[in-house]
């Protein structure tokens, strides 16, 4: 996307109409959907399997049923008001048009990779995303060269193409575990109940979906590229989040979930110091590196082409803002699945709620008052999330669910990733004397960056610390 189209408006309107067609993305596809299925699907294959995968068939059908007259509902209110709009905006609402119906496929995916999670599947659900990237990069091959607003129209077919995709690689699978062991039982009582607990939790994560979006629209008034910069380093950050922080919660809720069912509460709090731990142990080194290697890593991957060296320049302004954040991201969603788990649904809802009021609150302030750059949403995601952490942590430490990380601990892994930032700063201009390839530029700094971590886990024989190099 970068190397062929650059930061070109067209560019920007067909993130904005992705981030709003997506709105619904974590509402129906993933977060409250998991969180609140595992916990049931659970419950029931703990009493009888039959009625578990019954269970399972009849929310795909209710899901299915939901999402569909969503999709109707906002494609008929859409294709109303175009004409209304002119320019980029009319650009927008038609690529949002062309995107909704991925909401559909998405959804279905989500759902079918939290049934697999509990059967302990996770490749094919997790290569899936990446067959539906390589449709993707196909569209914009096939599309190079094409003036920006035609190239995005026809895109947005492939990007739809892409999740359909995505979605019938899970089929197989479900079909052999399902097979044979569903008795098409009406189970309204149990529907009602599930119903009940996802609206809780989803309104939660609908108005964090919400923020996302209008992240987008202060970036866009900030400057026309400004969707742009947030998006690309927005990935950056995602990358970092789901190989170190997602795959890591996605494992640990059904096993977290399955203990709380039994009543096992003391391995459940096992299973989420664990994971806490895991988290800490990663996401500080991991904030600092994004911080110091950020814009190195972005040159190499986007400064080229059509992506001008200002926009890598913004582009990493927006990664340093959101790197602040990475930590209790990944902390939250552990925190929310432990309280899902429990049945407790409206804590993570109220303090999402808040949340978004202080991160639209930061925004006008640092968009209308402070006149910050592209990267004041970024920044106020990330201080809104801080907030969204210590609240959560403050509630399970009443509920004696304890981090167990010590501050001897918390004191070595600060002290390794201080003296490896050092390391790396201090040694930044020589590097860059010596090497003027932008792969040597981040790849030495990066190594540079772990070999001091790895000396400092040997030399002081930190147990988290050489479980992270290992």
């Amino acid at each position: 996307m970068a190397y062929n189209f650059g930061d070109h408006p067209s560019v920007a309107a067909f993130i904005v109409a992705f981030r709003f067609s997506h709105l619904l993305r974590r509402l129906f596809g993933e977060g409250p959907l998991q969180s609140t299925f595992i916990p049931h699907f659970e419950e029931l294959k703990s009493k009888d399997e039959r009625l578990a995968y019954t269970f399972f068939w009849r929310v795909t059908k209710w899901l299915s049923t939901v999402v569909l007259l969503v999709v109707i509902a906002c494609e008929m209110g859409l294709g109303s008001i175009v004409q209304f709009f002119s320019g980029e905006n009319q650009e927008i609402v038609q690529l949002t048009i062309w995107m909704l119906p991925c909401l559909v496929f998405l959804s279905l995916y989500g759902f079918n990779i939290s049934f697999l999670q509990c059967h302990n599947v996770f490749f094919v659900p997790s290569c899936a995303p990446f067959l539906c990237n390589i449709v993707w990069i196909l569209g914009i091959l096939y599309l190079r060269g094409r003036v920006g607003s035609e190239a995005m129209s026809i895109l947005a077919k492939w990007v739809l193409v892409g999740f359909i995709v995505q979605w019938l690689v899970t089929i197989p699978q479900i079909y052999c575990i399902i097979r044979g062991k569903i008795d098409f039982a009406f189970m309204k009582k149990e529907i009602v109940r599930f119903s009940k607990t996802f609206i809780m939790s989803a309104i939660g994560v609908s108005a964090m979906q919400l923020n996302s979006f209008l992240d987008m629209v202060f970036a866009r008034y900030i400057c026309s590229g400004g969707p742009i910069y947030l998006w690309y380093a927005n990935r950056f950050q995602q990358l970092v989040l789901a190989i170190l922080g997602i795959s890591a919660v996605n494992i640990l809720i059904p096993m977290l979930s399955r203990e709380i069912k039994r009543g096992e509460i003391e391995k459940g709090k096992e299973i989420f110091s664990f994971g806490c731990r895991n988290i800490i142990t990663m996401m500080v080194p991991m904030t600092c590196a994004m911080y110091i290697l950020g814009f190195s890593a972005i040159d190499l991957v986007f400064g080229r082409g059509n992506f001008s060296s200002y926009a890598v320049n913004q582009t990493n302004e927006c990664l340093r803002a959101y790197s602040l954040g990475l930590f209790p991201a990944a902390l939250i969603m552990l925190q929310s699945a432990l309280l899902y788990a429990k049945g407790i649904f409206y804590i993570p809802m109220f303090f999402a709620c808040i949340t978004v009021g202080i991160n639209i609150g930061l925004n006008f302030l640092f968009v209308f008052g402070l006149q910050l750059g592209p990267f004041a949403p970024a920044l106020a995601t990330s201080i809104g999330e801080w907030f969204n952490c210590f609240m959560l942590y403050r509630v399970l430490l009443k509920q004696e669910w304890y981090l167990g990380y010590s501050f001897q601990s918390f004191f070595h892994i600060l002290s390794a990733t201080a003296l490896a930032s050092i390391t790396v700063l201090c040694l930044d201009s020589p590097l860059k004397q010596l090497f003027l390839n932008k792969v040597f530029l981040f790849v030495i700094p990066g190594f540079l960056f772990i070999g001091v971590l790895a000396l400092y886990a040997i030399l002081f024989k930190n147990q988290e610390l050489k479980g992270l190099v290992r």
